[in-house]
């Protein structure tokens, strides 16, 4: 269904957004995963439609951000810093917006550990969007300090639950005659390897949509 691809794209995405360094580049390698993984999640619900332009945006915005980066003598010119911005913001509503579309395929399964753990992150990822805007806005050093500290928590929650939440929906939903079309691929030699790699890490059982019983 895709929620494989999904996983590795979360966590080359999240994981590589706590270097600074290298987090432009992981941005456009790992939503560029996600942008493709979403291609059949898109039928199954309009938020997962939403969540691919979002997806589209912070892919655009990580390209232009790091060439900038790359051919710019300022490297820390505020077009950089915008496009870093939109980058940053355009992958939390993109978060969000899986984690709802994720919320609605566990309810249509009767999934409820999955539903709790999706609509949990969605309200960190809210609690969180309230505290980057503090971390960018409080000029007290003293407060900021303490604001940090606390978006750094709801940050490691955040790719915590997203990783838990996408991993428990690659091994436990599974519509019929998905695994048909893994078998036959996606038709690219790369993520058909990604693919391949995962499904012999996990060998999981999957839940069918059709009748809602484990196979």
């Amino acid at each position: 269904m895709g929620f494989g691809l999904l996983l590795i794209g979360y966590i080359i995405t999240y994981l590589g957004s706590f270097v600074a360094q290298i987090s432009a580049f992981t941005n456009i390698l790992g939503v560029g995963i996600i942008i493709y993984s979403l291609r059949k999640l898109v039928f199954e619900n309009k938020l997962f439609i939403a969540s691919a332009v979002f997806a589209f945006f912070a892919e655009i915005a990580s390209i232009i951000s790091l060439a900038i980066q790359i051919f710019s003598t300022n490297e820390n010119s505020m077009v950089s810093i915008i496009f870093a911005y939109i980058a940053e913001i355009s992958i939390i509503l993109l978060n969000i917006l899986v984690m709802l579309g994720i919320f609605f395929l566990a309810k249509a399964v009767s999934l409820p550990k999955i539903m709790y753990m999706s609509m949990l992150t969605v309200g960190i990822l809210g609690l969180n969007i309230v505290f980057y805007i503090l971390c960018e806005t409080v000029k007290s050093q003293y407060a900021l300090e303490r604001l940090v500290i606390v978006y750094m928590i709801l940050q490691v929650l955040i790719v915590v639950l997203s990783l838990i939440v996408v991993f428990n929906s690659y091994v436990r939903i599974c519509y019929e005659g998905d695994e048909k079309m893994q078998k036959q691929g996606t038709g690219s030699k790369f993520m058909d390897t990604l693919n391949n790699m995962f499904d012999k890490a996990f060998s999981k059982d999957k839940i069918d949509k059709g009748n809602g019983k484990r196979k």
